[in-house]
């Protein structure tokens, strides 16, 4: 075992691991993982290991021959970890330091109570196949996880050096076939270690961008789905809108007529002509504001961020239900927090949101005896609060256990799709919509953004 010949053929080896590690760490440098460093580590010692077999003879056998089995032990197992650590399942590090300590225990064993330094010899380069093996069947099994073509190197490298260390087990002389496996399995090993990497962070990369394609296509359809909704939402109160816009135009035309026949009969009192003119023009704005709300709220558009006073968000969206409610016999109170606080939000998707709620709270009081809905603002802690409570008879229990589940309703002729959108469209806000049961009876929706400015104090 300790012949010229066979220490050469160590040194060759040990140099091959000594560089190809090297040359691994460099070209991943920008991709350093646990997986690398147990890799480039185990090269290391491995390395190492056959350093120390070249020098037997130079120094005592046991400052140097049990001590590069532990080392080559030890660096052919970090090599399998490395592996497993690609498709996550490697040895834990209790049994692989117990596996290493019964390898040097036995290994002792063999030479100096059974002192038999042929059969010790032959236990360890048969260790090393198995480690190899090892090593051989974690790429194999990457392979079959994640079809990484390069693992497939490994597995041949591996395989390769194995055998050559194999074949010279029962031989029992020094061979070409050693240095010439260890080239072509280090060489072969940390090409597709090289390579699994590589392709690794090139899968990734395209998940990511797959993945964000995926959320812009989602977010394009959700602006759609929200955009729809908005014009169904404009469409089941399209007779009560029109109610709202005759009232105005009637005025108007009253008010014309008015002012005509004054002016045909010469009764040109200039007070009242001048009172005439500004009830057209504040009816006419009337109408027009109606008109505009209705068209910014159904148009297409892209949120924008900007300031925005809940209030006065709250305040139109009332002001588009106002109808409905008197038609329905509906009163709603409406509680403004004090100094009126800014959220940072898309106003007509925050319209939207509030309209939604706002019907779904005047649904269930048209069949109730009492009719009534409470719109409050306040602050609570670092957000401001939109609640609103009608008294109904209150959300039921399966809904509230879905939490406003998408598609899903409990109306007769409800799509399912308000509520959800409504709750998506918060969370893009970051903020959160909850339903509930108020202990004073009837349905509570809470929806909470992050205030813009600082809380001066928490409400209840």
């Amino acid at each position: 075992m300790s012949g010229t010949p066979l220490q050469a053929t160590y040194r060759v080896i040990s140099l091959i691991f000594f560089i190809m590690p090297i040359v691994t760490w460099i070209a991943l440098m920008g991709r350093r993982s646990r997986s690398l460093y147990l890799w480039c580590g185990g090269s290391l010692l491995f390395s190492g290991g056959l350093t120390l077999l070249s020098l037997r003879g130079a120094f005592p056998d046991w400052a140097t021959y049990p001590l590069a089995q532990a080392l080559a032990f030890f660096g052919q197992a970090m090599h399998v970890q490395a592996i497993q650590l690609k498709y996550g399942l490697a040895w834990r590090l209790p049994h692989l330091l117990m596996m290493g300590l019964c390898y040097v225990v036995l290994f002792e064993i063999l030479h100096h109570i059974v002192g038999n330094d042929r059969l010790r010899a032959g236990y360890a380069s048969l260790v090393q196949v198995t480690l190899l093996m090892c090593i051989g069947w974690a790429a194999w099994r990457l392979w079959q996880k994640k079809y990484n073509r390069n693992s497939l190197m490994i597995a041949v490298g591996t395989t390769v050096f194995a055998t050559a260390i194999f074949i010279r087990i029962p031989l029992n002389y020094d061979s070409f076939l050693i240095p010439l496996g260890g080239l072509i399995g280090s060489i072969a090993s940390h090409v597709g270690y090289i390579g699994i990497t590589l392709e690794e962070a090139v899968r990734a990369e395209a998940e990511s961008f797959a993945s964000k394609a995926r959320l812009e296509e989602a977010q394009v359809f959700a602006n759609q789905l929200a955009r729809l909704e908005r014009q169904r939402s404009m469409g089941l109160m399209a007779a009560t809108l029109g109610h709202e816009l005759m009232q105005p135009l009637a005025a108007i035309l009253t008010n014309a007529r008015v002012l005509r026949r004054r002016l045909e009969t010469d009764r040109n009192e200039k007070a009242k002509v001048l009172e005439l003119c500004d009830r057209i023009a504040a009816n006419t704005r009337r109408a027009a504001h109606i008109i505009d709300s209705i068209r910014t709220f159904i148009r297409p558009n892209e949120m924008v961020m900007v300031p925005v006073h809940l209030e006065e968000v709250t305040k139109e969206v009332l002001e588009l239900i106002k109808g409905e409610a008197r038609r329905c016999r509906i009163t709603v109170d409406f509680i403004p927090a004090l100094g009126s606080p800014l959220v940072l939000g898309d106003p007509v998707q925050l319209s939207q949101v509030l309209l939604n709620v706002l019907r779904n709270a005047l649904e269930p009081l048209q069949a109730a005896t009492h009719r009534q809905g409470h719109v409050r603002i306040h602050r609570h802690g670092d957000r401001v609060c939109v609640s609103v409570r009608d008294t109904g008879p209150g959300f039921p229990l399966a809904m509230l256990n879905e939490q406003c589940t998408e598609f899903k309703t409990h109306k007769p002729k409800g799509l399912g799709m308000g509520l959800a959108i409504s709750r998506s469209i918060v969370q893009q806000h970051q903020g959160t919509l909850q339903t509930r049961n108020a202990e004073e009876g009837g349905g509570m929706v809470d929806i909470c953004l992050p205030a813009l400015a600082p809380a001066g104090g928490s409400c209840a």
